[in-house]
C-alpha cells in the first residue's frame, strides 16, 4: 500500500503549462487540486440521476491518475498524441499493478474502467466531465489573471467559454468572464486605494468619512458592509457573521471581497466619479489582504491609527450611551479591545509595508488626527501620479 501511496504523491506536482505562462511554480496549481476542484465541480452538477453523480466524481480523481507516472504532459511538448496515450497507459498499468499487489483488485478494476470511459468520451457522464475540465480550466485562469495581471497570456483561456455546451456550466463560464471584466476595468482605473486598520474607538470612521468627502473618495467600513449583510433579510450569512462577531473571528476573506466587489459599482452609480477609495477597518488578518491583492489591487497604501488600550476602553465606553449597536455593549467593547491587543499585527504590517505604510498616534484631538490623515490622503495621491 505504501508504494500506491508514494506513487500517488506525485500528483501534488504543479501543472506545467501554468510555469509556461508566468505563473511561478511555486503557487501553480497541482495536478491534484485540478482533480479535486473538478470533483467538487461535479458533486454540485445538477445530475438526474444520484449514480451519474458517483461516477463522474471518481472519474474525475482518476482522469489525471495516470500523470503520476508518465508526468503531466502539455502541447507545447509537441508529444504524438499516439505517444501521450500510449504512455499514460503504461501510467495507469503501473499504478493497476502496486495496488494488485497490496491486494486491491477491485480497487485496481475500478480505476481503469473510469479511465477507460473518460478516453473514450462517448458516455453523458464522460462527455459532462469534459465539459468540467474545461470550465475549471476557465476559472482557474480567471484567479490567475487576477493575481497576475501582467501576464495577458492567460486571457486565451476566455475562448474555452465558446467549448462549453452544457447550459449549467455556461451560465457559471458567464459568471465568471462577467467577474473577469470587471477586475479588468478595476485594474485600469487606476483608482487609489487606502486602507486603514486600528483597534476600536480609534476613530477610523469619523476620519474616514471627513477625507472621503473631502477628497472625492468613497468610503467603504467593511465592518459595516458584514453588519448590513447580517441584518439583511434573506442572507445566507446571517447565522455565519453573527457567529463569527460573538467568538471575535475574523470571516473569510472570500466574504469580504464578496461584499467589497457588491459594493464597488454603487460607488459610481448615478455618474458619480470617485477619485479612489478608502476602506475602514480592513485588513484585518494577512489572508485578508492577500485576497484584496488578488481580487481588486496589489497598490495601496496603509494608514495605521494607534492608541492605547485605555483610552479605546473611555471611547467606546462613552459611545456606548448613545449607540444602538450590539457590539457597543460594555462587555463586548472589552472582548474587542482585548481581542485586538492579543492580536499580532507584526506580520501584517510586514506584508502592508510592500507599499507606503503612515502611522498616526490617534491620543490627540480630532482636528489633530484629521490633519495629519489629511496629509497622508494627498501622498497616497501624489504618489499614485498624474489623472488622481
Amino acid at each position: 500500500m505504501i508504494e500506491l501511496i508514494r506513487l500517488l504523491e506525485r500528483l501534488n506536482s504543479p501543472r506545467r503549462g501554468w510555469p509556461k505562462r508566468g505563473i511561478p511554480e511555486s503557487s501553480a496549481e497541482t495536478i491534484s487540486a485540478h482533480m479535486y476542484q473538478m470533483a467538487m465541480i461535479l458533486m454540485a452538477y445538477p445530475w438526474d440521476d444520484p449514480a451519474q453523480q458517483s461516477t463522474a466524481v471518481e472519474m474525475a480523481i482518476v482522469h489525471d491518475a495516470p500523470e503520476a507516472v508518465a508526468g503531466d504532459v502539455i502541447p507545447a511538448d509537441n508529444m504524438n498524441p499516439e505517444t501521450k496515450r500510449m504512455r499514460e497507459e503504461l501510467g495507469l498499468d503501473y499504478l493497476a499493478c502496486l495496488a494488485r499487489g497490496a491486494g486491491l483488485d477491485a480497487f485496481a478494476d475500478r480505476v481503469a474502467t473510469l479511465w477507460a470511459e473518460y478516453e473514450a468520451h462517448e458516455t453523458p457522464v464522460s462527455r459532462v466531465v469534459h465539459q468540467v475540465d474545461k470550465f475549471q480550466a476557465l476559472a482557474q485562469a480567471h484567479l490567475y489573471a487576477r493575481r497576475h495581471p501582467e501576464l495577458p497570456r492567460l486571457a486565451d483561456f476566455r475562448a474555452l467559454r465558446a467549448r462549453l455546451q452544457d447550459p449549467w456550466l455556461a451560465r457559471r463560464a458567464d459568471d465568471i468572464l462577467r467577474e473577469w471584466d470587471e477586475a479588468d476595468q478595476h485594474q485600469a482605473s487606476g483608482m487609489v486605494f487606502v486602507l486603514v486598520i486600528g483597534g476600536p474607538g480609534v476613530g477610523k470612521g469619523t476620519q474616514c468619512e471627513q477625507a472621503a468627502r473631502h477628497f472625492g473618495f468613497g468610503h467603504i467600513s467593511v465592518g459595516e458592509l458584514l453588519r448590513r449583510e447580517r441584518e439583511r433579510p434573506g442572507s445566507l450569512f446571517r447565522d455565519f457573521i453573527d457567529k463569527s462577531f460573538r467568538e471575535h473571528v475574523p470571516v473569510p476573506p472570500s466574504l469580504a471581497m464578496r461584499l467589497l466587489r457588491e459594493e464597488l459599482p454603487k460607488l459610481e452609480a448615478d455618474g458619480n466619479k470617485v477619485r479612489g477609495l478608502i476602506l475602514d477597518g480592513f485588513p484585518l488578518t494577512e489572508e485578508q489582504l492577500k485576497a484584496f491583492e488578488e481580487e481588486v489591487s496589489p497598490r495601496y497604501s496603509t494608514v495605521v491609527m494607534q492608541c492605547p488600550p485605555e483610552v479605546l476602553l473611555q471611547r467606546l465606553t462613552e459611545r456606548a450611551r448613545t449607540s444602538s449597536r450590539v457590539d457597543d455593549e460594555v462587555d463586548r467593547i472589552k472582548k474587542r479591545i482585548a481581542s485586538f491587543e492579543k492580536s499580532d499585527s507584526t506580520a501584517l504590517i510586514r506584508q502592508l509595508s510592500r507599499n507606503p505604510v503612515y502611522e498616526i498616534d490617534c491620543t490627540g484631538s480630532v482636528e489633530e488626527i484629521k490633519t495629519e490623515f489629511w496629509n497622508y490622503i494627498q501622498s497616497s495621491i501624489d504618489q499614485a501620479g498624474p489623472g488622481n
